[in-house]
Order: C-alpha cells, then structure tokens, then sequence
C-alpha cells in the first residue's frame, strides 16, 4: 500500500543556499568581465589600425627608399639560405685526418668523392705493422664507416705503398656540424 500521508519537503542547509548565490555571483561576474575584455581587445585593435594608417601616412620618401633597399637585402638573403643549407664543407674532413694519422705513414694522393662520400687515398708506410695500425685507427674512427686496403707494394727503398679506399659518414661535411 502507498502511503497517503504527505511527506514535508527536505530543507536544503544554509550551507548549500549561501554557496549557490556565491556560486552565481562568481558565473555573472565572469560574464562582466568576458564582455569588458572583449570591448577592450575592439577598441585596442582599432586603435592600432589607426596607428599604423599614421605611419604609413607620414614616412617620408627616405624611409620609403631605405624599406624598399632592406626588402630587397632580405630577399637576397632567402635566396642563399638553400645555398648554405646544402653547403659542404671539408673541414673537418681535414681535422679527421689531421688527428687520425699515424706518425709513420704519409699520404701522397687524395681524391674525395663528395656525391658518394667517398676517399681514395694512396701513400707510404715504413712498415706493414704500421699500415696495419693506421687501418686500425681509421677503423676505430666514429666518422668512417667502411675502410679498404685496395693496393699494397713494396717500393724502392722497401718502404710500403698503399691504397686505401674509405667511405665517409655524409655527416662529416656538414656545414654547421663545425
């Protein structure tokens, strides 16, 4: 059986009441202060429109020809950015091998492939162990990937010519890798 007897509504605590209108004093605040913003940001971006009309309006034929001379300048200089992007440089190809050769061999011929990033280089060691130590060196050289022994003979004066043929890691001739 349902029951006839009303029950009395449940009275919300103060707590809650008061929080509500604070709450909606807070929303309608907000509100305010949205609308404020949004008239302040109109009336700055005119006032700006106007002030560039005013600067346009009042350079003078100097300024015009020194703008026209930067722009053009800046032009220029967008044009070589791709140039200097796909720049190579071969210093620190140099520096590599500078560092990384052994006191007795010497190097008589270099031809660098730069497309393929290849080195071809011929020379003389005092003896095969040194040959072997400088093969090993630029084995251990973290921008050499590959190193071939590609011709050995024995000179005149016994000493031990060679050709080596390495690959190059591509990085190595970057220009702003100096």
């Amino acid at each position: 059986m349902e029951e006839i007897i009303p029950k009395p509504k449940i009275k919300l605590p103060l707590f809650f009441k008061v929080l509500f209108y604070v709450l909606m004093v807070i929303i309608v605040g907000m509100l305010g202060f949205y609308v404020h913003l949004t008239n302040l940001e109109n009336k700055t971006e005119l006032l700006l429109i106007g002030l560039e009309e005013i600067l346009i309006k009042e350079k003078t034929s100097e300024e015009w020809q020194l703008e026209k001379e930067i722009l053009a300048r800046q032009k220029k200089i967008k044009d070589f950015a791709p140039l200097f992007a796909s720049h190579r440089s071969a210093q620190n190809f140099f520096n590599l091998l500078e560092e990384n050769c052994h006191p007795r061999v010497w190097f008589s011929g270099i031809y660098l492939n730069l497309q393929e990033f290849e080195l071809n280089l011929s020379g003389d060691a005092e003896t095969f162990q040194a040959l072997e130590q400088q093969i090993l060196i630029f084995q251990g050289v973290d921008d050499i990937s590959e190193v071939n022994l590609s011709n050995i003979s024995i000179g005149k004066d016994k000493e031990i010519n060679f050709a080596l043929d390495i690959v190059l890691n591509p990085g190595l001739f970057d220009f702003f890798n100096q």
